[in-house]
């Protein structure tokens, strides 16, 4: 299935979790750290994560923290 993350189209599979996603694109912070997710203008709770199964195709917007001063 295709969806978009930050206005690229990005291929998963069906009923892939939010926590897979996220999983799967930064697998150097696989705890999700520092990491804020919209799903269609919405945003999903990190508590959800584990729970928000992507069955559509949708726009997904990821935006990670930066540090540093």
């Amino acid at each position: 299935m295709e969806i978009k993350v930050n206005d690229k189209p990005v291929v998963i599979k069906e009923n892939t979790t939010m926590t897979g996603l996220i999983q799967e694109l930064y697998p150097e912070n696989q705890s999700g750290a520092g990491i804020a997710v919209a799903v269609d203008r919405e945003l999903v709770p990190k508590k959800e994560w584990s729970n928000y199964i992507i069955n559509r195709p949708c726009d997904v917007i990821i935006i990670k923290a930066a540090y540093g001063g």
